[in-house]
C-alpha cells in the first residue's frame, strides 16, 4: 500500500472518528433537538421527603400539572406523594409537566428537566395533546427534526439542516391554516414514547407509562358531532398504541383511560378534558394501587 493511500485511509478514519465523537457529544448535550417550551410554569418539587427517599418525576402535560384547579395541591402528583408518605414509604415527587405539550416536546426536554433530579422512576403522562385535532406547522417542524437513530442522519448534518431551515423560514408560520389532523399521529406518539422509554432505561431509570384520561362530550361542544366522534376515535388509537408499547418495551403501565371509562361528570371541570379534584384523587389512587409493586421494589433496593 502506497504512502498516499495510507494517508488517505488515515484521514478517512480520523474524519469518521471525529464525526462519531461529535455524534455522541451531540446526543449527550441534546444539540439539534426540537426547541422545548420554556418551563415558566414548571411545578418542580411538589412533595418533599428525606434525602434518603427515592425520587419520582412526573413528565407530562396540563393534566398532572393541575390545569384548572383552584388549589394546585389537589393535582394527582401531589396527592400521590401524600398517599405514599401516609403508607410510611415517602417519595420526593417532582412535577416536570408543562401544559399544552405533546410527548415529542416532553422527550425533547427530559435531559434538562428530568435527569438532574436523578429519579428512580419517571411517569410518562402524555397523549391528550398528541391526539388533539389542533395540528400546527410548528408540530410538523418538530417531527421533521425528531432524530430516528443512526440511520436517520448524523447529528452534525441534522444541525446544519436545522440551521438552514431556520434561515429560510425564520419563526414558526403559525398563521397558516391548520388541517384537521392530530398534533401527532398515534403511530408517531408510539415512536416518541418508545424512544423516551429506551432513553430512560439506558440511564437506569424505570419508566412508567400512563394512558391519558378520557374526554367527555363537553369537550369542544362547538364542533360538529362527526368531528367530536373522530376526536374520540383518535384518543382510542393513542390508548391502543400505548398499551402495545408497554408490552413491547416491558414498561409498567397504569391504564387510566380504561379505569375512568365511562367518565363521570364529577371528575371533570367544565371543559370536559381537565380534571377536577375528585378526578385527580381517582387518578392518584389508581396509580398508587397499580404501581404498588414497582414502588416497593425500588425502596427495597
Amino acid at each position: 500500500m502506497s504512502r498516499r493511500t495510507m494517508r488517505l485511509l488515515s484521514a478517512f478514519v480520523s474524519l469518521a472518528a471525529s464525526l462519531i465523537s461529535l455524534e455522541f457529544l451531540a446526543r449527550g448535550r441534546g444539540w439539534g433537538l426540537p426547541t422545548p417550551t420554556p418551563p415558566d410554569r414548571l411545578r418542580r418539587v411538589v412533595v418533599d421527603a428525606p434525602v434518603s427517599a427515592p425520587t419520582l418525576v412526573v413528565l407530562g402535560d396540563s393534566i398532572p400539572w393541575g390545569y384548572g384547579l383552584d388549589d394546585p395541591r389537589a393535582a394527582w402528583p401531589v396527592q400521590l406523594g401524600h398517599m405514599l408518605a401516609e403508607r410510611g414509604t415517602p417519595w420526593r415527587v417532582v412535577d416536570a409537566s408543562i401544559p399544552g405539550e405533546t410527548s415529542l416536546q416532553g422527550w425533547a426536554r427530559w435531559r434538562r428537566d428530568v435527569l438532574p433530579w436523578q429519579p428512580q422512576v419517571v411517569m410518562i403522562a402524555f397523549g391528550l395533546n398528541d391526539g388533539h385535532l389542533q395540528w400546527t406547522p410548528a408540530d410538523g417542524q418538530r417531527w421533521r427534526r425528531f432524530p430516528r437513530g443512526w440511520g436517520y442522519r448524523l447529528r452534525l448534518v441534522h444541525l446544519l439542516k436545522t440551521a438552514l431551515d431556520e434561515f429560510r423560514r425564520p419563526g414558526e408560520p403559525i398563521s397558516l391554516p391548520s388541517p384537521v389532523r392530530p398534533r401527532l399521529e398515534p403511530e408517531q406518539t408510539g415512536v416518541v414514547v418508545s424512544t423516551l422509554v429506551r432513553d430512560l432505561k439506558q440511564v437506569g431509570i424505570i419508566p412508567c407509562i400512563l394512558t391519558p384520561s378520557p374526554i367527555t362530550r363537553a369537550f369542544h361542544p362547538e364542533w360538529p358531532s362527526a368531528l367530536r366522534d373522530y376526536q374520540g376515535d383518535l384518543y382510542e388509537q393513542v390508548w391502543d398504541v400505548l398499551i402495545r408499547l408497554s408490552e413491547q418495551e416491558g414498561a409498567p403501565l397504569v391504564d387510566i383511560y380504561r379505569m375512568m371509562w365511562p367518565p363521570r361528570d364529577e371528575w371533570y371541570i367544565g371543559d370536559g378534558i381537565h380534571l377536577a379534584p375528585a378526578g385527580h384523587n381517582y387518578v392518584a389512587s389508581t396509580i398508587f394501587q397499580g404501581l404498588g409493586e414497582t414502588f416497593q421494589a425500588v425502596r427495597s433496593q
